[in-house]
C-alpha cells in the first residue's frame, strides 16, 4: 500500500509533469508555427522558452564539435582513437573520471552531472 506521504508526491511529481507537457506542447506549436512561414518570423518574435530551447541547442553543438577538434588531436598524440555510436552524454560536468584498463577496449565514464 502506498502511504500518504508517497501519494502527496506522486501528485506533485504528475502536477509538474503536466505543467512541463503543457510549456512543451506549446513550444511545439510555436515551432509548427514557425516552420509553416520562417521568413515571416525574426528570433525576437521567438517565446523566452523558445529562445532558451535554442540556445542550449545550439551551446551543446557548439561544445560538441569543440570538444572533436581537441579529441582528434588526443588522438592523434596518443596513438588512440576511440569508436563510439550513441555513447555521447551531453551536459555540465562537475566531476568524471574514465575507466584506466586498456586492456579492455572500454572507456567507460564515471559522471557527477552539476545540476
Amino acid at each position: 500500500m502506498i502511504n500518504k506521504k508517497d501519494t502527496e508526491l506522486l501528485i506533485e511529481i504528475q502536477d509538474e509533469i503536466t505543467a512541463d507537457v503543457e510549456m512543451m506542447e506549446t513550444v511545439y506549436a510555436e515551432i509548427d508555427e514557425v516552420l509553416k512561414a520562417p521568413e515571416n518570423f525574426k528570433p525576437k518574435d521567438l517565446s523566452p522558452e523558445l529562445k532558451n530551447i535554442l540556445a542550449v541547442k545550439k551551446r551543446k553543438e557548439t561544445n560538441y564539435q569543440a570538444f572533436i577538434r581537441e579529441l582528434t588531436e588526443l588522438s592523434k598524440e596518443y596513438g588512440i582513437a576511440v569508436k563510439s555510436i550513441g555513447g555521447i552524454q551531453i551536459g555540465k560536468i562537475q566531476e568524471i573520471e574514465y575507466s584506466d584498463d586498456e586492456t579492455s577496449g572500454d572507456l567507460i565514464p564515471s559522471v557527477k552531472w552539476a545540476e
